[in-house]
């Protein structure tokens, strides 16, 4: 590496980790020998803790954004309730 220059490092796209993961997930159900009806409900309870999950990330993301939205917009626009519009490119 030249001294001030950054190597790129490559990033694997969001589509190829999709599938990558959708082909180990098949070989796993396949390699696990269970019968699908276990398959199903331990599948089920994972969704249900991914869901618990995903829905505090969402909760996270609008405080974060609320906040960074009444951190730059001025208290005279806020007051008018015109923080945080949707599709606000703010934050």
């Amino acid at each position: 590496m030249i001294e001030g220059k950054k190597e790129k490092k490559t990033v694997k796209p969001v589509t190829v980790k999709i599938d990558d993961f959708r082909r180990d997930l098949n070989q796993v159900v396949a390699d696990s020998g269970l019968p699908p009806f276990l398959l199903e409900m331990i599948l089920g309870e994972m969704l249900s803790a991914m869901s618990r999950v995903a829905e505090q990330d969402r909760k996270q993301d609008r405080e974060s954004w609320e906040k960074a939205c009444k951190e730059k917009v001025p208290a005279d626009r806020r007051e008018q309730g015109q923080a945080c519009k949707d599709g606000e490119k703010d934050g």
